[in-house]
């Protein structure tokens, strides 16, 4: 092959990568006209319906959300619901929010000692938006040295379903729908039907705490819970020694104050 047969050869491959391009960017725009923005536009009307459905009926659906290092926290649906739908051009935003109220008689009563654990599980809860610390004790330097921990308090529930004409795949955003924290799934716009609506309702609605997720294998999971336990030993063991420090630095002082006197006594 002379150069010129390589160098047409060359613009060939190049004008055919070109026309590809085109035509993935032609069927990406008719599946945005055609499937994802049909697919957020029934989507937002199932949202609607739920939100109004839910309020009229006032359901109030009871849960409860592991908090490693505390217990179980157990809320109840404030069912007053807000859906704001926003189609603007190559982007669709729907955002559906309400609140759950700590049911704090159905949680955990922990007492605490030492001034670390006080701070860790106060701190715990307080990332989470919640209070609890109950009946404190002081020492002399009014910190709290002991504690009774009971949750109690109220947290905002959030999904935001976001698309976008030249993204891959429609993003579900969720916060403290699936346990404490942020999540997300993401669905192809063809995705976008009854059968997977009627699953996000449920799940919303708190018939299920599961919605569209992947089910770890055991090995894996068994992974996870053992790192979990091991870092929850090393933030014990670490929290201890900081006590044990601090116990033997007040009695240091007592000893040396009490010296001093002593020997002030005898003169």
């Amino acid at each position: 092959m002379g150069l010129l047969d390589e160098l047409e050869a060359e613009a060939e491959r190049r004008r055919a990568a070109a026309a590809a391009e085109v035509d993935q960017a032609a069927e990406r725009d008719r599946i945005w006209r055609e499937v994802t923005l049909p697919g957020m536009a029934a989507l937002a009307d199932y949202l609607k319906q739920l939100s109004e459905t839910l309020g009229l009926v006032e359901h109030r659906p009871r849960f409860a959300y592991p908090l490693d290092g505390y217990g179980e926290v157990h809320a109840e649906v404030e069912p007053t619901y807000r859906l704001t739908n926003e189609p603007r051009g190559h982007q669709h935003t729907i955002q559906f929010e309400f609140g759950a109220n700590v049911v704090s008689e159905a949680c955990p009563s922990i007492s605490v000692s030492g001034i670390s654990r006080v701070k860790a599980i106060a701190g715990l809860l307080q990332q989470k938006g919640l209070s609890g610390q109950l009946d404190p004790k002081y020492n002399d330097n009014r910190e709290v040295i002991e504690a009774r921990f009971q949750a109690r308090g109220k947290f905002p529930m959030k999904l935001e379903v976001f698309a976008e004409q030249h993204a891959d795949g429609v993003q579900f955003r969720m916060n403290n729908l699936d346990g404490f924290g942020a999540s997300q799934r993401r669905f192809r716009g063809d995705q976008l039907n009854a059968e997977l609506f009627d699953a996000l309702g449920r799940f919303l609605a708190r018939e299920t705490t599961r919605f569209a997720g992947e089910t770890l294998a055991e090995p894996v999971r068994q992974k996870l819970q053992d790192k979990v336990a091991r870092e929850r030993e090393l933030r014990d063991w670490s929290e201890r020694i900081e006590e044990q420090l601090k116990d033997g630095e007040t009695r240091v002082r007592a000893s040396m104050a009490g010296g001093w006197l002593t020997r002030l006594f005898r003169r």
